[in-house]
């Protein structure tokens, strides 16, 4: 019995030994192997990127042959030169001219069309505001028609006042321009009051 299990411990002592052995040498294997792997994917890496540099050197060199052929041929046909500056020159004044033209006929058309500021802020109806809203045009024309009938609500508002007879006159005009300026929604103008009230 004692023989027998010292045989079992020298086998499984050698059998241990096998197996340590075994895996040494096939981790030494893929050592070797990933070694010379890695030697020839290092070389492929290079070979690629020396080919990969040699192509965009080849291709900047054709492409900057090629323009300068271009350029050179350009440079010499004078028929192109000629007809370029005469391209780029009449774009510039066709620019310059529409746009210059364009602000005269603006001015032109502001001139024609458009109300100076006076006219603007008086009552006068003209007959560009009766095609452009009609239905308002005809509104402040009848509500004027009706306050022109009432004049004296605006003559009443001196009721009760003595005043000299030409500053009464003054300020019954600035109270009536007042009452249609406020009627006509329109902007109010200034108005200075001097001397003794």
């Amino acid at each position: 019995e004692a023989m027998r299990r010292k045989t079992a411990e020298m086998e499984a002592e050698l059998r241990t030994k096998t197996e340590l052995a075994k895996t040494k040498a096939e981790s030494e294997g893929r050592i070797r192997q990933e070694r010379a792997n890695h030697d020839l994917i290092m070389e492929k890496v290079r070979l690629e990127a020396t080919e990969q540099r040699d192509t965009v050197l080849k291709a900047i060199a054709d492409g900057g042959k090629i323009m300068g052929e271009g350029i050179s041929h350009y440079l010499q046909d004078t028929t192109k030169l000629r007809n370029t500056a005469l391209a780029i020159t009449g774009i510039a004044a066709g620019v310059y001219t529409a746009r210059t033209s364009i602000g005269v006929a603006g001015r032109f058309v502001e001139a024609r069309l458009g109300k100076p500021s006076l006219v603007r802020e008086t009552s006068r109806v003209a007959a560009t505001q009766w095609l452009h809203s009609p239905v308002t045009t005809l509104y402040n024309a009848a509500s004027a028609f009706s306050f022109s009938g009432n004049n004296n609500k605006a003559k009443d508002a001196l009721e009760g006042i003595i005043l000299e007879p030409s500053l009464e006159q003054r300020l019954r005009s600035v109270a009536i321009s007042t009452a249609h300026t406020k009627q006509n929604k329109a902007p109010y103008r200034h108005l200075l009051l001097h001397g003794p009230p």
